[in-house]
């Protein structure tokens, strides 16, 4: 029997108020699902997050090569493009990072990361950024790539520099998410370059001038060890790493590092789909992995359309026998609802608004 799993991105604990909480609109049918299910815990490092649960389980190969150079393998140019006529960076390897467009708040002494500060440029702001990005940054051995997704992709040398998600810093100090490691400097150099060449750049001011927030900053993060490819890989022993079981794994969503996930394991990839009703046509009896939304920040409004389109119809297939489990995963937790006798003897737990599930400590 198949499984679902469904991602909420963007959702990491401790990072709204109370009042904020408040604010957020009751989820009943994912209210019941949590009651059903019971937390998966955390990974193993602080940094990890729910892409790197995807990985370990459905391409565990991949897991040392990194979440950019994941999704590199969907967006990146053949290999003799960015940096071909440009310098070689220091040493014989590369690394991809994804570069997330922010929107920084500062203070006299403070700096926030705005609340909907992910921003989603359009396909059109991310060829203009990429091409004045090779005329400014001409033999700097960097290169930004567009994805048509939030996160673009930059590949340049490889560091040993630790980032993480953006996510974990909406509405808060994003200080404690900076680079960090014995290469964190020259990360954190051209971080402070990309934020003087954003500074009312035409992309930034044609957004003003429309209502949007500008992209104060590009976050880089999700690199891994070397040039992107697996030791294996580079040794031709790995290709694309199909699911092992025999199951039919079907993804879904628009996101970047899914992307590359599909094309890393030579999975169904049908394209997006608003519904849980619409995404089960294409997965015709298999495991299907759906990441909720395009990179829009959340909101009340999204939340409710979530709970309408997949939380409702992904709790009622499940009582109705069509899926063996229910996997929720966001940030760095994920939450497994079972079918089975031991599932039925458990019962339910109380119901209680999902945000004390999901965004508690």
């Amino acid at each position: 029997m198949p499984r679902l799993t469904l991602v909420i991105p963007d959702l990491y604990p401790a990072r709204q108020s109370l009042d904020a909480q408040a604010g957020l609109p009751r989820l009943p049918s994912l209210e019941r699902w949590l009651a059903r299910g019971q937390s998966q815990g955390h990974p193993p490092h602080q940094d990890q997050d729910w892409r790197h649960w995807l990985l370990a389980r459905h391409a565990p190969a991949w897991q040392g090569a990194g979440l950019a150079a994941v999704a590199a393998r969907a967006h990146a140019p053949p290999r003799t493009g960015p940096l071909q006529d440009g310098p070689q960076p220091d040493g014989p390897q590369r690394a991809w990072w994804l570069a997330t467009p922010v929107h920084f708040v500062a203070g006299l002494d403070t700096l926030r990361l705005h609340p909907s500060g992910l921003l989603l440029l359009s396909p059109p702001e991310q060829e203009a950024l990429a091409a004045d990005f090779a005329r400014v940054f001409a033999g700097s051995g960097w290169a930004l790539v567009p994805s048509g997704r939030r996160e673009l992709l930059l590949l340049g040398p490889s560091a040993g520099a630790q980032t993480c998600d953006p996510a974990r810093w909406l509405g808060a100090d994003p200080t404690g998410g900076l680079p960090t490691g014995p290469a964190a400097t020259p990360l954190k150099r051209l971080g402070a370059e990309l934020e003087m060449w954003l500074h009312e750049h035409p992309v930034n001011q044609a957004r003003a001038a429309r209502g949007r927030l500008v992209a104060t900053a590009l976050w880089l993060w999700g690199a891994g060890a070397g040039d992107g490819h697996t030791a294996g890989e580079r040794a031709g022993t790995v290709r694309a790493t199909p699911v092992t079981d025999g199951r039919l794994l079907v993804l879904h969503g628009a996101d970047a590092f899914l992307d590359g996930l599909a094309a890393v394991t030579g999975v169904a990839r049908p394209g997006e789909a608003a519904t849980l009703a619409a995404a089960g046509q294409a997965a015709a009896g298999g495991d299907m992995v759906a990441v909720l939304g395009s990179g829009e920040p959340l909101s009340s409004t999204l939340l409710q359309q979530w709970e309408q389109d997949w939380f409702a119809p992904a709790l009622q297939q499940w009582q109705a026998g069509q899926w063996q489990a229910l996997t929720l995963a966001c940030g760095a937790q994920a939450w497994l609802a079972r079918r089975g006798p031991l599932a039925a003897l458990r019962g339910w737990r109380r119901t209680a608004p999902w945000w004390e599930w999901l965004l508690a400590c």
